[in-house]
């Protein structure tokens, strides 16, 4: 009975060995799968911090190529006068430091007035930005100035810029 009991006790001894050696080896693979679910999470948060000026740029050519839907529908411009209007609107942001969504703004303003061709917003639009960027006011500012103008003294696109010249200089010296 004493042998039986001592068989018992070892065989119990390695259960006991064996059940430790499990919990350990559990352990181990439960801290392994942290340390990568920790890591699944930064590569994510990296990605996304990655990806998220993608999405912005994304979104800003989405909305400033809705923008030119709308002026195109709403000057009722042709698909040929809508694509070369997105690529004027390019170059006026370019060469006169704006934001092409801020010439958009502009233009808009100008179609809502009643400018409804593609070659008098190209030629109000560049006028408008590079005023913008001299006296920066804004576009919707300038917008209805230059409706303003078009419309009570006839000024043209080609006599806007000395007309804001005139504008700029009379406000500075407290005259407007």
């Amino acid at each position: 009975a004493m042998r039986a009991l001592g068989r018992r006790q070892v065989e119990l001894k390695r259960n006991e060995e064996a059940l430790a050696r499990a919990m350990d080896r559990g352990n181990a693979i439960a801290e392994k799968r942290g340390r990568i679910y920790a890591g699944m999470g930064k590569l994510t948060m990296r990605g996304a911090a990655l990806m998220a000026p993608a999405g912005m740029a994304v979104r800003a050519a989405a909305e400033k190529q809705d923008t030119i839907r709308d002026i195109a529908i709403t000057g009722d411009m042709s698909a040929g006068d809508e694509a070369k209007l997105s690529l004027a609107v390019r170059n006026i942001a370019r060469q006169s430091n704006q934001l092409q969504a801020d010439v958009l703004q502009g233009m808009q303003v100008l179609v809502a007035g009643g400018v409804s061709t593609r070659e008098e917003l190209e030629g109000y639009g560049a006028v408008l930005a590079k005023a913008a960027t001299a006296t920066r006011a804004s576009m919707d500012d300038l917008g209805a100035t230059t409706l303003a103008l078009r419309d009570n003294l006839g000024i043209t696109a080609q006599d806007l810029s000395a007309a804001f010249n005139i504008l700029a200089s009379a406000g500075k010296a407290g005259n407007v």
